[in-house]
């Protein structure tokens, strides 16, 4: 799989995860709803509603004491800061010692700490590390709203 960037290979795939490359493969399909608190897009509206409710909705009190990232429930961040402690993750960067559990995760590393953005606009050439960034330019650039580079 070409990420667009040279990446550790351990086997024949950057990341031997057989879940994240086949939800890497599903993910290719458009997406056309996008959460307006974190900028997530979804296929189908049921997927935005079921991301607000489960994400976005009640109080939360459990949080992760490595990133900060909050919880609903105890369970929920206990696995997540078990993630945090794992030894040897399947994708790992080429260019430092950073290791991490999904595909995804790689790809805005690479392009936040080595520059490499995976999206670029291909009106003007701006490169984001997210597609829905650069989903949110291109719509800039179709109502005149495109912010112009700083000089």
């Amino acid at each position: 799989m070409d990420l667009g960037f040279p990446v550790s290979r351990t086997g024949s795939t950057v990341c031997e995860s057989k879940p994240t490359l086949f939800y890497l493969k599903k993910r290719k399909t458009s997406k056309r709803y996008n959460c307006e608190q974190c900028g997530k897009a979804f296929k189908s509206k049921g997927g935005l509603t079921q991301h607000n409710e489960k994400i976005h909705s009640g109080p939360t009190p459990h949080r992760c004491d490595i990133c900060g990232k909050r919880y609903r429930d105890f369970d929920s961040m206990d696995q997540h800061r078990q993630r945090h402690l794992m030894k040897d993750k399947p994708c790992k960067c080429s260019e430092c010692p950073k290791q991490f559990i999904r595909e995804s995760d790689l790809r805005r590393h690479m392009g936040l700490h080595h520059g490499v953005s995976p999206h670029r606009c291909d009106i003007c050439g701006k490169a984001f590390d997210r597609a829905d960034h650069l989903t949110e330019h291109k719509w800039s650039h179709a109502n005149g709203t495109v912010k112009k580079p700083k000089v």
